[in-house]
């Protein structure tokens, strides 16, 4: 199969998105600032290269989500208060 011949249902997702996605939940989780800084970088170029027609309203609104709750826990958080 070439790419031409992929049905639009089952077109790979954005690669930033996905990336911004995992960045921030492995910054969510293992409490990283500088990997939840390099999802919200993925998040804000996924969203600078989105297609509105290619749009799906609950992988965008979860990818900022995740990175900008990342990027909240890590300087807002109870950890983050211990360590000041």
């Amino acid at each position: 199969m070439y790419p031409d011949d992929i049905p639009e249902e089952e077109a790979p997702t954005d690669i930033p998105s996905m990336l911004s996605l995992f960045c921030g939940v492995m910054g969510l989780m293992l409490k990283m600032k500088y990997i939840s800084w390099l999802g919200a970088l993925f998040c804000v170029s996924g969203l600078c290269n989105l297609k509105y027609s290619e749009m799906d309203f609950k992988q965008t609104v979860t990818t900022i989500m995740f990175s900008v709750m990342g990027l909240l826990m890590n300087y807002f958080g109870p950890a983050a208060q211990q360590q000041q």
